[in-house]
């Protein structure tokens, strides 16, 4: 494990009151405990938001295999990744996006002859920008706090720093803040095709 991991399982677990440990492998206990809980809670606020840090672009592959079904060609997948985001028939600019196709395994199958993919892929702590690391710390000393015997109101107040109040879903607290920050990492998206107004004007300018 690497150090960074280690210096997140303790930073978390200091917000508790309780001691760091030396590493995630060392054989205690508390470090069984702290490395699965870590790495489930870790990928899974990874995926729960396209993060721009965690966002990759990649042209696919061309594989020999016969398609399946009704799909006209395969491409390979990157590999690690964490999800799919979009998928693109050019690397120009303002090019639609491929709406239609299914993934097998590390395999995506379309009618589209050339595929470019936006996905995500896993990043270490130690590459994760304030706001995200932040957002993991508290998040995790909610997910440590009852095995490590800090009770059931430390996990909930941890619970509400880190996502805010259940009727905000998820989506305040730190992770409220996070989403905010990171959005302003890129431009906002400008609308290019709108097919409702497409079709009442015949394609023409409106």
């Amino acid at each position: 494990m690497s150090v960074p991991e280690i210096t997140l399982a303790s930073a978390a677990l200091r917000l508790l009151g309780e001691v760091s440990i030396a590493a995630l492998d060392e054989g205690s206990d508390l470090a069984e405990t702290v490395q699965r809980l870590q790495e489930d809670t870790v990928k899974a606020l990874l995926i729960e938001h396209p993060w721009r840090f965690t966002m990759r672009k990649a042209q696919l592959a061309r594989v020999s295999d016969d398609p399946i079904n009704e799909w006209t060609y395969a491409h390979g997948l990157p590999v690690p990744r964490l999800g799919i985001r979009a998928m693109r028939s050019s690397a120009g600019p303002g090019d639609s996006l491929v709406r239609q196709y299914e993934v097998f395994d590390n395999r995506v199958y379309s009618h589209s002859p050339n595929l470019w993919c936006d996905y995500q892929t896993e990043v270490p702590p130690g590459a994760w920008p304030p706001y995200f690391y932040n957002l993991v710390r508290n998040a995790l000393a909610s997910d440590f706090a009852v095995p490590v015997g800090a009770g059931t109101s430390a996990a909930e107040m941890y619970h509400r720093r880190a996502f805010g109040t259940p009727s905000e879903n998820r989506n305040g607290g730190l992770m409220g803040v996070a989403k905010r920050l990171d959005s302003q990492q890129q431009p906002p998206q400008q609308v290019t095709d709108f097919p409702l107004l497409a079709a009442r004007f015949g394609g023409r300018p409106y």
